[in-house]
C-alpha cells in the first residue's frame, strides 16, 4: 500500500510478440517462461496481510483450539523453471470513438490462498492456477475521459469455511467478476493548477459462492483521486481516498511532492485507515490496517 511502484516492480522472464495489422488494431502473444510471486510483508510487520488474530479466527470457524491455534508456513510457489509458464493473448483496436481491448491470460493468481491442515495446524499461502477474461473500453466524453474495465476469474480458490471444503484444504473454486467504472478530467476551478482528478466506481461480485466465503460476496467500492501542481510543478499536492460503500473499509493518503532543485524531492505523507477486515458481513482490506495510520517524511535524490 505504502511503496511507490517503481519501488516494487519484479522483472520476469518474457516473450511478447506484437502483430499489427493494416487497419492499426494489435495482436499481443504474451508467454512468461516462470512465474514470479509477488513480495508480500514479512511475518510480524505491521502490513502482513494474514495477521495471527485472523489465524486464531480462523482456526476457532474449523474447531481448532486456540492455542495452539495455526501457524502461517512459507509460501507454496510454482517451480521457477520452465514447467510452470504462463500465456496470454491480447487484441486492441483504436477506432474514431473508443480504445478497446479484449484479452485472456492462463496463469497463476497473485493472491495466494491458504491451504489449510487443521491436523498439521499449518496454513501454507498457495498460489494456484486460474482462468483471466479482461475487457475494456476508452473514450473520450466532453472534457472528460471515461473508462470501463471489466475482468472474469475462473477457477479462482478462495478460502471457504465449511466441512465439505475440509478435504481440499479448506478452499474453493470459484468465478469472480470485477468491474471498474471511471472517469479522468482536469476540473477549471480558480487557484488549481494543473488539476487532474479521477473518480472510480468499483463492483466485485462472486457467483454462486460455497458457504462460509472468507471474502465479502459482493462488495461496492467508490475512489477520487486529485491532484495539482504549482510554482512550475515544484509542489505537488495529492489526495487518494478509497472506500468500500456497504461496509467499514476505508483508505485516505494526502501527501505533497517539494522539488525545489534537479534531482532532489522532499515527500511529506500521511496516510490513514478506517475499520476492520473482513468478519463475515463487512470489512476489508484495508479496514485490516486500522491500526497502521501515520505520518511520514522522504527525502530522494536521483541520479
Amino acid at each position: 500500500i505504502i511503496r511507490k511502484f517503481d519501488e516494487i516492480r519484479l522483472g520476469v522472464d518474457a516473450v511478447q510478440l506484437t502483430y499489427y495489422f493494416d487497419s492499426g488494431r494489435e495482436l499481443d502473444l504474451l508467454y512468461i517462461a516462470n512465474y514470479q510471486a509477488p513480495d508480500f510483508a514479512e511475518r510480524g510487520s505491521p502490513w502482513e496481510i494474514v495477521t495471527q488474530k485472523q489465524l486464531d479466527q480462523i482456526a476457532r470457524s474449523i474447531g481448532v483450539p486456540v492455542p495452539p491455534s495455526i501457524r502461517l508456513t512459507s509460501e507454496d510457489r510454482p517451480d521457477q523453471d520452465f514447467t510452470s509458464p504462463e500465456a496470454g493473448i491480447r487484441f486492441k483496436s483504436y477506432d474514431a470513438i473508443a480504445d478497446w481491448s479484449v484479452g485472456y491470460l492462463y496463469g497463476y493468481d497473485d493472491r495466494p490462498s491458504l491451504r489449510i491442515n487443521p491436523f498439521a495446524g499449518e496454513a501454507v499461502p498457495t498460489y494456484e492456477r486460474y482462468h483471466l477474461v479482461t475487457g475494456n473500453v476508452v473514450a473520450p466524453a466532453g472534457p472528460a475521459l471515461l473508462k470501463l474495465e471489466t475482468a472474469l476469474e475462473i477457477d479462482r480458490h478462495l478460502n471457504a469455511f465449511n466441512p465439505e471444503s475440509a478435504n481440499d484444504g479448506f478452499v474453493s473454486k470459484e468465478t469472480n467478476w470485477r468491474t471498474l467504472v471511471g472517469a479522468d478530467f482536469k476540473p477549471q476551478v480558480p487557484y488549481w493548477e494543473q488539476p487532474d482528478a479521477a473518480v472510480q466506481f468499483i463492483v466485485d461480485k462472486v457467483f454462486s459462492p460455497d458457504a462460509g466465503l472468507a471474502v465479502a460476496e459482493e462488495a461496492f467500492l467508490a475512489s477520487l483521486r486529485l491532484s495539482a501542481a504549482y510554482l512550475n510543478e515544484t509542489v505537488k499536492p495529492w489526495i487518494l481516498l478509497i472506500g468500500n460503500l456497504e461496509g467499514d473499509d476505508a483508505w485516505l493518503q494526502a501527501k505533497v511532492d517539494y522539488e525545489p532543485f534537479d534531482n532532489w524531492r522532499f515527500t511529506l505523507e500521511a496516510n490513514l485507515f478506517w475499520g476492520h477486515s473482513y468478519d463475515g458481513h463487512n470489512g476489508g482490506i484495508y479496514g485490516g490496517f486500522d491500526d497502521n495510520d501515520l505520518i511520514g517524511a522522504a527525502v530522494r535524490w536521483s541520479f
